[in-house]
């Protein structure tokens, strides 16, 4: 996007362009248009004549038999299954929300290595943010590798929640703060209303506590204080 904003600040400088109107106006015509029909084999294909040329790529496919119909794709390339073997201590799973013309989800494992670099691991096309496709996606990452996260950070979904708890019992599996912050303003500040960020303040300062007994002595006394939320 920051082609097409600088192209139209040029053209236009008596005009006013803003990034997130430009931003929903690029997904929206991109979800306007038609798909190739070949675009799944072509996708299949490439990667494919990768594992070809290299046997340590990773490519599995979920395929709909009776419509012929590709579901999901999960891959790994050779350096990031020695970067997952390797830093799997603490993995984040993130999904985007169908913000491409497919209205198929990404989902992508990253993690963090020894000069504190952000590294994709792994990568996956999904047609549903279902249990059963989080565990099929888990399952696919776990036989590639035969090891399994130490910690595991996401988002508070409920399907990927219980697909963890069942397939990677001794991983432990954290909320990312992020989206947890993201939902406490969603949730709350319509109720609290000039009340938010004082419980705001309270909250970061408990999340922030350094052992499990100051934090649960500082979450009661803010439940206690905000009983009817």
């Amino acid at each position: 996007m920051p082609n097409q904003y600088n192209l139209l600040v040029a053209s236009f400088p008596d005009k006013t362009i803003n990034r997130k109107d430009l931003s929903n106006a690029i997904q929206k015509f991109k979800k306007q248009m038609i798909p190739n029909k070949n675009d799944a084999c072509q996708v299949l294909t490439k990667l494919y004549l990768k594992k070809e040329n290299n046997p340590m790529w990773i490519v599995k496919p979920q395929v709909n038999p009776e419509e012929r119909r590709l579901n999901s794709l999960f891959w790994m390339a050779p350096d990031q299954i020695i970067a997952y073997e390797r830093y799997h201590d603490v993995v984040i799973v993130d999904t985007t929300s169908r913000t491409n013309q497919f209205d198929m989800i990404l989902l992508l494992f990253t993690v963090v290595d020894n000069n504190f670099r952000n590294l994709i691991v792994a990568a996956a096309f999904l047609e549903d943010e279902t249990e059963a496709t989080f565990t099929w996606v888990l399952q696919e990452l776990k036989n590639s590798c035969k090891v399994v996260p130490t910690v595991l950070y996401s988002d508070a979904d409920l399907a990927l929640i219980f697909a963890v708890r069942n397939n990677y019992q001794d991983t432990c599996h954290i909320h990312c703060i992020f989206h947890i912050h993201l939902n406490l303003r969603k949730k709350l500040k319509g109720k609290l209303h000039d009340q938010f960020e004082d419980f705001r303040t309270k909250f970061l300062k408990i999340r922030n506590s350094l052992c499990h007994n100051q934090f649960e002595i500082g979450w009661n006394t803010l439940d206690n204080e905000y009983p009817e939320y």
